[in-house]
């Protein structure tokens, strides 16, 4: 008989669910965009396991996850370490950030992030979060303003 623990539950519970599971840790998962996001993943066809985060304990209750885990603020030490921490726990495949300032510090820490990410460059995250930057850049490719 296998041993009861995390692993072997987690296999269990792959092999009932078909074992092709794809496991999503959200961060911002109480606010209304990682509400929305999660909402429009709940209707793809594939079987999903959503893991949600959320900094403050007054929205994380409003993530439609599978489980919710309360982070520190983004900016605060712990909070990479937090991510990983649940990255591990539940085995997240992919992990997609939401609200602004975290998707800021997970690109300056990307390398410490322990499961796939998609995000642009370092230095596009950083000038799409900068409506001057972002002005100067247009400008000098040649983008009309409206």
């Amino acid at each position: 008989m296998e041993k009861c623990n995390r692993e072997t539950v987690l296999s269990v519970i792959a092999r009932i669910q078909g074992g092709n599971v794809k496991r999503i840790l959200v961060t911002g998962a109480g606010g209304p965009a990682g509400i929305n996001f999660v909402m429009s993943l709940r209707v793809a066809p594939e079987r999903m396991f959503i893991a949600g985060t959320d900094a403050s304990e007054y929205y994380l209750h409003l993530a439609p996850t599978d489980k919710r885990y309360l982070v520190p603020k983004a900016k605060k030490l712990g909070y990479i370490g937090r991510l990983n921490e649940i990255i591990g726990r539940d085995n997240i495949d992919f992990l997609h950030v939401q609200p602004d300032v975290e998707v800021e510090v997970v690109s300056e820490n990307r390398e410490k992030i322990e499961t796939g990410i998609f995000l642009p460059s370092r230095r596009a995250v950083k000038v799409c979060q900068d409506k001057l930057e972002s002005a100067k850049v247009w400008r000098q490719k040649n983008i009309n303003k409206c």
